[in-house]
């Protein structure tokens, strides 16, 4: 409680402090000088109430872009697959946060945003648009929250790689190549190595779809396979096996 105190000049005086300054961030206090104890108990009771009702909107307001990407976190833990949410904290941490992480995000601009993904784009090949997809999903994640009014992502244009013109070679190998790959292979030292690839090859199977596969998901009778796992990397890099990500990757060859 401030004490309202006696100056040597016979007035009074009070300081109170006011929560945090809007444009600063820095805390805020009041001083006040009067002529009368009468006065200055009555000026300190309203500064109080005043104070007392702004609270709850100060809180909101002055909340950081760091702690709303906390939450959404949190949330998002809950709906996606745990090898999604394992790449997340760093990514967060690493790029976003420390793009935005300690500005009040109600106070974060469609300037200050297109500085940023401008940077991720010149600075990056390929990953800033997930940088960039995570930030606008906190941003309205905000909205939803009522810390701020409108997503300020909304009117940022991405950045465009430009096409190449040179045109890229086929990344992948005919079958003459995987004749020639498996002739390296010794029959009998390595036959686990040729069954591993010959599924891997011939059945257009992804590596984490490979390394998931279960002696029960071969059907002998119908010279069947079943796609149905995944193996890949959970929280803290432990390996997981886990459903695909889409219905489709379910399949039968």
């Amino acid at each position: 409680m401030p004490k309202i105190k006696k100056t040597k000049t016979g007035k009074y005086e009070f300081r109170l402090y006011g929560g945090i300054d809007e444009s600063t961030g820095k805390q805020k206090s009041y001083h006040r000088v009067l002529s009368t104890k009468k006065e200055a108990e009555l000026t300190l009771s309203r500064l109080q109430l005043e104070i007392s009702k702004k609270g709850s909107i100060d809180q909101i307001n002055n909340v950081l872009f760091s702690e709303v990407a906390a939450e959404w976190l949190s949330e998002r833990k809950k709906t996606v697959k745990e090898s999604t949410y394992a790449r997340m904290p760093a990514m967060l941490n690493n790029h976003i946060n420390k793009a935005f992480g300690e500005f009040r995000i109600r106070t974060i601009t469609r300037k200050q945003i297109d500085c940023v993904v401008n940077e991720w784009f010149n600075t990056t090949i390929s990953a800033y648009d997930k940088w960039y997809t995570y930030t606008k999903s906190i941003f309205e994640f905000a909205v939803q929250l009522g810390y701020i009014e409108k997503n300020p992502c909304n009117l940022v244009k991405m950045p465009k790689k430009p096409d190449e013109i040179e045109e890229k070679l086929p990344n992948f190998w005919d079958k003459s190549k995987i004749d020639k790959f498996f002739h390296c292979l010794d029959p009998v030292k390595d036959i686990e190595k040729i069954a591993m690839f010959r599924i891997l090859f011939y059945g257009g199977l992804r590596r984490e779809e490979l390394l998931a596969l279960q002696y029960s998901d071969l059907v002998t009778e119908t010279n069947e396979l079943k796609i149905q796992r995944v193996l890949v990397q959970g929280i803290k890099g432990k390996q997981i096996i886990q459903s695909p990500k889409t219905k489709d990757s379910r399949r039968t060859i």
